[in-house]
């Protein structure tokens, strides 16, 4: 198992965000960290080994996205 590990949070974004999973997560994955993304659309493991997680976060109202979905993510 590797020691380096990285996690992304989001809860507005999906999971294959170009910024998020191609850029970041997959550089990172290369490079040799074990890498999770937390986010609202996805639960799995994708063919390169990168972990994606459920996120419970209310799409209900936008000012509730901006200000509380951060908040849900983290507790």
């Amino acid at each position: 198992m590797r020691d380096n590990k990285v996690c992304f949070l989001t809860s507005a974004r999906r999971h294959d965000d170009t910024r998020i999973y191609y850029r970041e997560a997959v550089t990172l994955h290369k490079a040799g960290y074990d890498v999770v993304i937390i986010c609202p659309d996805c639960q799995t493991t994708d063919s390169q080994g990168i972990k994606f997680r459920l996120a419970d976060v209310d799409r209900s109202k936008h000012w509730k996205k901006l200000f509380l979905n951060p908040f849900r993510v983290l507790g």
